[in-house]
């Protein structure tokens, strides 16, 4: 998407590109919420930026080891298992039952409710050693076929 490359191109000088391209990646993709995060396969998973700022408090990690990420989240363990850069959504992977079931939706539930999480992997340039992955949230509507067209174009 031409928006999200300008958006990054003509973030103010000592911004962060990736703020204004998250803010961006969220309203397009019709999201309650956003995050950047990084997964070193060996190492820590990271929240690197979050969209709106408000929802820094409430995330139930900022920093955890990725096992454990993987071992709470079935959409971070498909990513660093699978390895495959197509979009996706938890309720791909698993059924929502099984995510709304699971030990990390559990810990989010009093501040979010039922939450939807879609993935939108990107590229790194040493793919042996880590994920990087755009995340949206959703409260109230399940990702869908049109959702990953849309993140696909992203």
């Amino acid at each position: 998407m031409a928006e999200v490359a300008y958006a990054a191109i003509t973030a103010p000088v000592g911004l962060d590109p990736a703020a204004p391209v998250l803010q961006l990646v969220r309203e397009v993709m019709q999201a309650d919420s956003a995050g950047f995060y990084t997964h070193e396969w060996d190492g820590t998973s990271v929240a690197v930026h979050i969209e709106p700022v408000e929802v820094w408090r409430i995330i139930p990690f900022a920093r955890i080891p990725t096992w454990r990420a993987a071992a709470l989240n079935p959409g971070i363990d498909h990513l660093i298992s699978a390895r495959r850069p197509d979009p996706f959504a938890v309720t791909d992977v698993v059924s929502v039952r099984a995510w709304w079931g699971s030990e990390l939706h559990s810990m989010m539930k009093a501040d979010w409710g039922r939450n939807f999480q879609f993935a939108i992997p990107v590229a790194s340039v040493d793919r042996a050693a880590e994920s990087q992955v755009w995340v949206l949230g959703r409260t109230m509507l399940e990702f869908g076929p049109r959702d990953r067209e849309v993140a696909g174009a992203i």
